[in-house]
């Protein structure tokens, strides 16, 4: 149902992954346990990270716990 909502179903996977399931990872790992390709899952992390929504921390990605607009 989420993935009607956004146009890129990476980022609705992405936003699942972080923001339902509470997790956080590297890259290749996050590529994988959405079942996107590493390209697709980098280029929506970067549009995530933009929008305050993530931020990366060395090279694990996680949950920007001050962004405005989560719960």
């Amino acid at each position: 149902m989420i993935e009607r909502l956004f146009t890129s179903k990476n980022r609705a996977r992405l936003l699942e992954y972080f923001i339902v399931q509470n997790k956080s990872g590297r890259l290749r790992q996050v590529s994988r346990e959405i079942k996107g390709s590493v390209s697709a899952v980098a280029r929506e992390l970067d549009n995530l990270i933009k929008l305050g929504i993530t931020r990366k921390n060395k090279d694990i990605f996680i949950l920007n716990e001050d962004c405005t607009f989560l719960p």
